[in-house]
C-alpha cells in the first residue's frame, strides 16, 4: 500500500509541476518547442508567452488540433516584443492544416542581413493537409504588434513573409509585414 501512495504522490507532484510551468514564460527553444508539440492535444486554447528573445534552430510546425482549439504566441512584455529569429533554413513556421496560430505583439525575423542571406522558406507557412478522404487547412491571424520581416529567398519555390497555400486562411488584424524578398514573387505577402 505505502508503494501505491508513493506513486500517487510522485504523479501529483509531476502534474503540478507541469501545470506550474505552463503559467511561467518561455525562455528557452527547447521550451518553445515543447509547449507548441502541446498543442496537437490540448482542449482549450493555448497562449504561450515568451519571455525572451530566441533563435530558432528547428523548423517549428504547429501540429492540428482536433478540437478545434487556437494557439496563441506572444510576448510577455507587450511594450518591448521579443524576437523569434530565423536559425535554420526552410519554412520557420509551418501552420498545419487543422491548426490555427495566433501572433500577437511578437517578431518573427528571417535574418536576411545576418546569417540567412538566403532563408530558403517563408517565416511562415499556411498549408493544406489530406486527411480522412478530405483536406483541411491552416488559419494564420496576425494581430496588434505582430510582425514579420526580413526574410530572403532566392529559390523558386516561394516564400517571403508569409505564404499561404490554397484554401488556407490568412487574417490580419493588425501588425505588420516587412523587408521580406522571395524571387518568384507568385505567391507569398512579402511587404
Amino acid at each position: 500500500m505505502n508503494t501505491h501512495k508513493f506513486t500517487f504522490l510522485a504523479v501529483l507532484f509531476a502534474f503540478l509541476a507541469v501545470t506550474a510551468a505552463w503559467g511561467q514564460n518561455v525562455t528557452t527553444v527547447a521550451d518553445f518547442n515543447a509547449r507548441v508539440a502541446a498543442y496537437a492535444t490540448a482542449t482549450s486554447d493555448v497562449e504561450i508567452v515568451v519571455g525572451t528573445n530566441l533563435t530558432l534552430t528547428s523548423l517549428v510546425t504547429i501540429p492540428a488540433n482536433a478540437n478545434g482549439k487556437t494557439l496563441t504566441i506572444r510576448s510577455a512584455n507587450s511594450e518591448e516584443p521579443v524576437v523569434l529569429k530565423r536559425g535554420v533554413s526552410g519554412n520557420l513556421f509551418t501552420v498545419s492544416g487543422g491548426a490555427t496560430l495566433v501572433l500577437e505583439n511578437i517578431i518573427i525575423d528571417g535574418d536576411k542581413d545576418g546569417e540567412f542571406v538566403d532563408g530558403g522558406g517563408s517565416l511562415v507557412r499556411v498549408v493544406q493537409t489530406w486527411t480522412g478522404g478530405t483536406y483541411i487547412y491552416g488559419t494564420l491571424i496576425m494581430k496588434d504588434g505582430a510582425v514579420v520581416r526580413n526574410n530572403s529567398v532566392t529559390t523558386n519555390d516561394g516564400g517571403g513573409g508569409v505564404l499561404v497555400s490554397s484554401g488556407g486562411t490568412f487574417a490580419m488584424n493588425g501588425g505588420s509585414i516587412t523587408g521580406n524578398s522571395e524571387l518568384s514573387r507568385k505567391k507569398s505577402i512579402l511587404s
